[in-house]
């Protein structure tokens, strides 16, 4: 995922305890280097601190000390992350995905206002890229590849041919981002 309410998100559901493989794999490989244990020692502090809601009840405490306001945040997100609205991105034919390029993924999220050029750029906390589909994953001709989340900082300051045009052209450019094998 790209954006910073979707990779919040994403965050918070692994903490509440939603399965996440790849955010798994990088907590663990950042405890190794960190605590100089071993990965299953890792993975079973992992585990313990998820089940018994301590990491979670820690985050809280975090987003609290620092003034934030999670249900407000949630109530946001439900509205500018409304998959209803999202642009999809489906596969034209069926095959697997060999390859997903990072570069021009970043790329395309940063023009949806992911990122920032200088420190005074606006970032669009609501933009962003959601990856359905997975690197040396099998998919099906009409499978959903991505969805595009237009935040509220483009949906505010353009036009409704605006908000079209940058739609079209961040679908065109996304779709480039994927290698896919025929099978």
């Amino acid at each position: 995922m790209f954006g910073n309410s979707l990779e919040l998100i994403e965050a918070i559901e692994y903490l509440k305890g939603k399965e996440n493989k790849e955010l798994h794999n990088v907590i663990i490989a950042i405890i190794v280097e960190f605590l100089g244990i071993t990965k299953k020692e890792a993975d079973e502090k992992i585990k313990n601190v998820i089940q018994n809601k301590k990491a979670y009840n820690e985050f809280e405490k975090l987003v609290l000390n620092q003034n934030g306001n999670l249900k407000e945040f949630f109530e946001k997100s439900k509205i500018e992350n409304d998959k209803k609205q999202a642009a999809i991105l489906k596969a034209d034919f069926d095959g697997i995905i060999s390859n997903i390029d990072a570069l021009k993924t970043a790329k395309v999220a940063f023009n949806l206002g992911v990122g920032r050029i200088t420190k005074e750029s606006q970032i669009d906390y609501f933009s962003g890229i959601e990856f359905l589909k997975k690197e040396n994953e099998e998919i099906k001709k009409g499978d959903i590849l991505a969805r595009i989340y237009l935040g509220e900082y483009i949906k505010k300051d353009k036009s409704k041919n605006e908000i079209k045009n940058i739609i079209e052209n961040s679908m065109k450019e996304l779709a480039k981002c994927y290698k896919i094998s025929k099978k």
